[in-house]
């Protein structure tokens, strides 16, 4: 699953990656009669005030090895953004 949030999208393209998995995770539900699935977000730990929300766009989706630059800060960064060739 594709999770592009670049051009339309709902809060949740506010959200950010994080290569650690970061402080949310995400569960896909699919409704009944419902086209497409929707994404829910959960609290992985207990978030503190003013804390970034993040999550993961992908754990090895990483096609691309000269993608967008990952800004993560996190101690186990791969320096790219997961992607795939769309």
């Amino acid at each position: 699953m594709n999770i592009d949030g670049t051009r339309i999208g709902n809060v949740a393209r506010f959200i950010n990656h994080s290569c650690d998995g970061g402080n949310l995770l995400t569960v896909l539900v699919r409704s009944s009669g419902a086209l497409l699935p929707r994404l829910c977000f959960f609290a992985f730990r207990n978030i503190k005030e003013d804390e970034e929300l993040t999550f993961s766009y992908g754990d090895s989706i990483r096609i691309r090895e000269e993608g967008l630059s990952c800004f993560c800060g996190c101690s186990s960064c791969f320096g790219v953004l997961p992607s795939e060739n769309t």
